[in-house]
Order: structure tokens, then C-alpha cells, then sequence
């Protein structure tokens, strides 16, 4: 339930200067609360003594939080949001996330960044059947998006850096065809669908991850390139499995199976589980690369 970097008590002294009793370092944390009492810890906590109490949290962020759970209250039982928290050198970013419906198949994500007690940008997000995730940071860069444009803010500055259009993307699946013409279930862009995307990477400046929510698959907007990795990775009977999966079904697996592992010169290295019809294309392969015109070092 609670996510963070692993902290070292030395790293209360580090204060970040957001407000002055908000003395978390720099990372990725979990936020709770126990009878009143905000609490921040790491991913794999599983004892009370492995979380940090905050006093109080700072103003901004804590009217974000109060206003997200008086309009979305919770249903019996049930918590209202899961909170993480990405804390910088300057400013922070609340992702809350909501899950609804029966079962719960939806999720309602609030993105927010909070930089000197003002907030720069917020975003509410409505994903329905996908369950990606958003990455809201890459070092000094924090990452705001509404599904159709890529905000980049340099938190040095408080300043945005870039705003990159997604739309391209989102085309590109709306082409995604079976044969005689109809759209696979996958990419059938329908507005009930909500926020098209998330994303999942920003290895390097200008270079974007994204996670279609309705096909679950990745997307990669390089040097003013789209590229659609799945496509140039198999072959075609692969491609038609993956184009033909359903959003989201019970033990069968969805999308391409693809994870960045890491970036290196311009190449990406994907992790590849792509399922059913491609054991055969990638078998035995636990990573493989995929060239990015334009990007390396």
C-alpha cells in the first residue's frame, strides 16, 4: 500500500525546501494515514516501525487532498485514494489514484505538481480497463500529461521545458486493422475509453514512453518520430494476436508484453513477454533492442 525510496534516518536532516517542517529527501514514497497521523513509507514495508510520521503536510498539497475526497467520496469499506508522492529538490507530485466499479476495473488518477506552495499543474485522468501506470518524474524533469499533451517541467526552474502532442499516437492505433477492414476490439477508439495513455518512460530528453490504455501497447515519440515497437519486433501472426486481445481478461494476457529496461546510445532495450502466437519469434530472449533514429549520444 505504501511506496517509497528506502530512507536512512540520517536523511531527515536533508530539508527540501518546500516547507519547512516537510522534511522528506528527494524520492518515491507511499503516503497513508493512521487515526489521523500521514504516514510515508517504503514498498515493501510490513511493520509500523518502518514509516515515517509527518506532522503536517504542506498546505498545497494537503487542499489537494482534502478537495479529491470530498468529491470523491469513498464507498463503504472501501479507501477513498491510494497516494504516492514523488518529492524533488524543489517541489513535489502527488499521483492519487481511485479505483471504481464492479469489480474494480476503473481507475480515476489525479496528477498534481506542487512547486513553493503553489500548484503548477494538475491533471484528472479517467482511465476505463486499463491498469498502466504513470511515471510523473526523470531527475529534475516532472511529467504532467491530460492524455493528449506531455507537459515537461524543469524543476530547477519551476518553468516548463517542453510540451509534446501526443496525438500522433493516439492516430496511429485508430489504423490498427483486421482483415476486411474492421477495427480490432483493442483499437476501437471509443471516447468511453477516457485517457488514451500513459507514460511510462522519458529516458532522455525529447524521447517518450507511452502505454496505450485501450491495446496496451507501447508507443515511442523519438525526434519527432512515432514509433510502434511491437510492429517492427514480430512477425505477422504476432502482430495479429496482439491486435486481437481483448483490453483486459482474466488470466490472459493483454497488450505486447513490452517493459523499457533500459536506454543506451540511442537504443532502447525492451523486456519482451509478448504471450500467445510470438513464443516462437522471441523465445529464449529476455531483452532485445530497438534502434531510435536520431538519439543517441
Amino acid at each position: 500500500m505504501l511506496a517509497c525510496a528506502v530512507i536512512l534516518c540520517a536523511a531527515l536532516l536533508y530539508a527540501v525546501g518546500i516547507e519547512r517542517d516537510f522534511k522528506l529527501p528527494p524520492g518515491f514514497y507511499g503516503l497513508g494515514r493512521e487515526n489521523g497521523i500521514w504516514l510515508a513509507g517504503p514498498p515493501d514495508a510490513i511493520s509500523r516501525e518502518e514509516l515515517l510520521e509527518l506532522p503536517r503536510l504542506p498546505k498545497a498539497l494537503e487542499g489537494v487532498i482534502v478537495g479529491l475526497e470530498a468529491l470523491y467520496p469513498a464507498a463503504p469499506g472501501r479507501n477513498s485514494f491510494q497516494y504516492e508522492l514523488t518529492v524533488l529538490k524543489q517541489g513535489i507530485v502527488l499521483q492519487a489514484v481511485q479505483s471504481y466499479g464492479e469489480p474494480l476495473i476503473h481507475d480515476r488518477v489525479i496528477l498534481a505538481y506542487i512547486r513553493n506552495g503553489k500548484i503548477l499543474q494538475k491533471e484528472n485522468l479517467e482511465y476505463h480497463w486499463g491498469k498502466g501506470k504513470n511515471i510523473t518524474a526523470a531527475g529534475d524533469w516532472v511529467l504532467m500529461h491530460d492524455g493528449r499533451v506531455l507537459t515537461v517541467w524543469d524543476d530547477k526552474t519551476g518553468e516548463p521545458a517542453a510540451r509534446i502532442g501526443l496525438g500522433a499516437a493516439e492516430q496511429q492505433d485508430g489504423q490498427a486493422k483486421q482483415p476486411g477492414g474492421q477495427q480490432s476490439p483493442a483499437s476501437q477508439a471509443d471516447a468511453s475509453w477516457g485517457t488514451p495513455f500513459y507514460v511510462e518512460g522519458y529516458p532522455k530528453e525529447g524521447v517518450v514512453i507511452l502505454r496505450h490504455s485501450r491495446s496496451d501497447t507501447m508507443r515511442v515519440l523519438a525526434g519527432g518520430k512515432l514509433y510502434t515497437p511491437y510492429r517492427d519486433l514480430f512477425g505477422e501472426k504476432c502482430r495479429r494476436s496482439i491486435e486481437g486481445r481483448p483490453a483486459i481478461m482474466a488470466v490472459e494476457p493483454t497488450g505486447d508484453g513490452l517493459k523499457l529496461a533500459a536506454f543506451e546510445e540511442g537504443v532502447l532495450w525492451l523486456q519482451v513477454q509478448p504471450g500467445p502466437y510470438c513464443e516462437e519469434e522471441v523465445s529464449g530472449k529476455q531483452e532485445v533492442p530497438y534502434p531510435l533514429a536520431g538519439t543517441g549520444e
